[in-house]
């Protein structure tokens, strides 16, 4: 018992009644911080192993005018916003972009951490050696912590071209093989229009054939004097100048006329103007009265169409009357040359025959004469 209130005395003695000496405070100090710093570390280093970046190309070397492709990523935590590098239309002098992914975001949820991506198609038409240099990302909460990837070196090879050797034109296009395949839509086509056709022309006959409707006849084109002349009688009855259309009137009244003269005399009427036709009917076989009262209707019609002249009522019946005049009287020197021809060609076709007959008669006694 003695020697275990030794100990304790000792105990007591020792404990300085309770209290650590010095050295111990230290010691437990330094303990305590060191374990704190320890934590603390592990904190940080796990915080920056989520907080990450790299760049990466699919190939480092590449043709002159080829395409490649580089992909950049960062990892961080799952509340965490990263600020991603914007890239333009060209990455570095003479490294052109082409294209660019949408940032694809990919989850850990053991880690709890978020993977963003992007990719880019480059190209560059330059031959040589160019360095790609880092992408920065930065964490939108912290500017402060920002991670950088690593540089990159990509080659551009030039195309080994053979200078001794003439220039080649571009091959031409192959031609596809043909298939019937391809020409069975149009086969199908054609033959169902051909049905349907065949199949309206045999309901219309039938239909007719039922109805007892006669076929209808071909229509005969009038003569030109006869079609004018009803045209002009049409006009007349409209009375298009009583009603203030005096334009309109002598419009329709020359297209009559003009359509007229280019069945009767074969003159492309229609695109000749008033004086070209006046011209080209002067040389036909037209009386000087007739060729008079074309070029009165036809230049007053002028002044009514371009100069806005309003004629008076007298003037518009006159040329009515000058343009059923003018449509009558060739019409009948027409009539009058046909019935000479036909009376010059019967003349004719008898003095042939008379001539002949007298020379078979001439001819008949001389033979006999010859004979005796």
């Amino acid at each position: 018992m003695k020697s275990i209130g030794n100990i304790q005395l000792a105990k007591s003695k020792n404990s300085n009644n309770g209290q650590l000496p010095p050295d111990g405070y230290r010691v437990a100090n330094c303990i305590f911080i060191s374990c704190l710093a320890a934590a603390l570390f592990s904190q940080v280093a796990a915080h920056c192993q989520q907080f990450s970046a790299r760049s990466i190309l699919d190939t480092n070397e590449m043709l002159i005018g080829d395409q490649i492709h580089l992909t950049i990523s960062a990892s961080a935590p799952e509340n965490e916003v990263v600020a991603w590098p914007q890239v333009g239309d060209t990455l570095i002098e003479k490294i052109e972009v082409l294209g660019r992914s949408p940032i694809d975001t990919a989850y850990n949820k053991e880690e709890k951490i978020f993977w963003l991506s992007q990719t880019f198609t480059l190209t560059s038409f330059d031959s040589g050696y160019y360095a790609i240099p880092p992408f920065r990302f930065f964490l939108a909460t912290d500017t402060s912590q920002f991670k950088e990837t690593e540089p990159l070196l990509l080659t551009v090879i030039p195309v080994n071209a053979d200078t001794t050797q003439s220039i080649k034109d571009i091959k031409k296009p192959l031609d596809a093989p043909f298939s019937i395949q391809e020409l069975w839509p149009y086969l199908i086509a054609a033959a169902a229009l051909i049905t349907v056709v065949l199949l309206i022309i045999y309901l219309y006959r039938k239909f007719r054939k039922k109805s007892g409707l006669p076929p209808l006849a071909p229509k005969r084109a009038l003569p030109p004097h006869i079609e004018a002349i009803e045209k002009l009688n049409n006009l007349k009855i409209s009375k298009l100048w009583q009603q203030g259309k005096v334009k309109l009137y002598h419009t329709e009244l020359t297209e009559i006329i003009r359509i007229y003269v280019e069945r009767r005399f074969n003159i492309i009427a229609m695109e000749l103007t008033s004086y070209e036709i006046i011209e080209a009917i002067q040389k036909m076989d037209v009386s000087k009265e007739s060729q008079e009262k074309l070029q009165h209707f036809l230049q007053l019609a002028d002044l009514v169409k371009f100069a806005k002249s309003i004629p008076l009522p007298s003037e518009h019946e006159l040329s009515m009357k000058n343009a059923v005049d003018f449509v009558n009287e060739t019409a009948s020197q027409l009539s009058l040359k046909s019935d000479r021809k036909m009376k010059n060609h019967h003349r004719d076709t008898e003095y042939t025959e008379k001539h002949k007959r007298k020379n078979s008669v001439i001819s008949v006694p001389h033979m006999f004469a010859k004979i005796y």
